[in-house]
C-alpha cells in the first residue's frame, strides 16, 4: 500500500499522470517465456523484457496478484537470471510504484531540467533499508529500471533519496 501526505501534489503532477506505452517487438525467447509463463499461471503477460540479468513479466493490474502466487515456481525454473513481475499501468506515477513493490514510497519528486526532454524523478524512502532495496545491488536494479524506462518510454531518469526524519 502507498500513502502519501496529504499537502503533497503528486497526483496532481502533470508528468507523472502522463499515460504511458512501451513499444517495442517481441524477441522468439520473449514470446517462449510469455507461454511458459501463461502455462504456469493462466496469465498472459501484456510485455516482456529481457534486459541485462533481469526478464521483466508486465502483467495486468488486475491480475497481478494471481500471477504472483506464482513467481517463486517461475524463478525457481529460470536460475540464470532474476525474474521480476511489474504491473502494466496506464500512468507514469502508478508504473514507477510498480517496479518497487517491496518499497514504501514516502513521496515522488519531479525535477525540472533544462534539457525539457529529459525528465529526473526521485523517489523518496524513509530507511536505508529501503533505499538498499530500491537500488539494488551495485546499482543493479535502479540502472535496470532507468534502462527500461528510457529505452521503451521516454528520456526518464529515476534517482532514489533517503529523507531525514
Amino acid at each position: 500500500m502507498y500513502m502519501f501526505k496529504k499537502e503533497n501534489d503528486l497526483v496532481k503532477d502533470p508528468i507523472l499522470q502522463m499515460r504511458v506505452n512501451f513499444k517495442k517487438k517481441f524477441t522468439n525467447l520473449e514470446i517462449d517465456l510469455g507461454n511458459l509463463f501463461f502455462e504456469m499461471s493462466e496469465v498472459l503477460p501484456s510485455n516482456i523484457i529481457n534486459l541485462s540479468n533481469y526478464y521483466l513479466f508486465f502483467v495486468p493490474n488486475e491480475l497481478y496478484f494471481e500471477a504472483k502466487n506464482h513467481l517463486k515456481k517461475l524463478k525457481r525454473m529460470i536460475k540464470n537470471k532474476k525474474v521480476v513481475l511489474v504491473r502494466d499501468t496506464p500512468s507514469l506515477q502508478n508504473l514507477l510504484m510498480s517496479f518497487f513493490p517491496d518499497v514504501y514510497i514516502h513521496d515522488l519528486n519531479v525535477e525540472n531540467s533544462e534539457n525539457e526532454d529529459k525528465i529526473t524523478i526521485i523517489i523518496v524512502v524513509l530507511t536505508s533499508e529501503e533505499l538498499a532495496i530500491a537500488i539494488g545491488e551495485n546499482g543493479s536494479y535502479i540502472k535496470l529500471v532507468n534502462k527500461v524506462l528510457q529505452k521503451y518510454i521516454k528520456s526518464i531518469e529515476v534517482k532514489c533519496e533517503l529523507k531525514s526524519i
